[in-house]
């Protein structure tokens, strides 16, 4: 199943405010998030919830829709 990625305009603007350095390691974590949506540690109470670590920030997502 292909999965794609949607993002809020939050995340965004959050992103625009990043160093370069932290965006090219969300762009690989971006491939194997749309590879795999499950392969991360999810969040304890929601079986969709994930988050997973990104240097000194730490990023969240639903899975939806399967």
């Amino acid at each position: 199943m292909a999965f794609r990625l949607v993002f809020t305009e939050y995340f965004d603007k959050d992103v625009k405010a990043l160093d370069n350095s932290v965006k090219i390691h969300l762009k690989r974590l971006y491939d194997k998030i749309e590879e795999n949506p499950r392969r991360f540690k999810p969040l304890k109470g929601d079986a969709n919830v994930f988050r997973l670590r990104i240097l000194n920030f730490r990023l969240t997502y639903k899975v939806a829709g399967c």
